[in-house]
């Protein structure tokens, strides 16, 4: 499988779960963070398994630092070729 279409399949199975309506009264509120939790890990799993980070860090707290280091020092949302990226990937939407 491409990582195209690889990106397509994970990207439709997260914007699937409908969390606007999650509230105490959502019986599927807990399955739905489960699910959520268990994307977050293995995302961490995979940026980990490059080799070059270690491995005693939890897999979600590694995600938070990769999202702060892309969002604080990088800036790469700041950058115009991702925001491009962005912003033809929701047209295809």
């Amino acid at each position: 499988m491409g990582a195209d279409l690889q990106l397509k399949v994970a990207k439709a199975i997260i914007e699937c779960m409908d969390f606007k309506l999650a509230h105490e009264g959502d019986y599927t509120f807990s399955q739905k963070a489960h699910i959520q939790i268990q994307i977050i890990n293995s995302l961490g799993k995979s940026i980990k398994n490059e080799g070059i980070y270690p491995d005693e860090t939890p897999n979600i707290q590694f995600v938070q630092s990769f999202l702060n280091w892309f969002i604080n020092d990088a800036k790469l949302h700041e950058n115009k070729v991702y925001t491009e990226l962005l912003k033809d990937d929701e047209d295809n939407y």
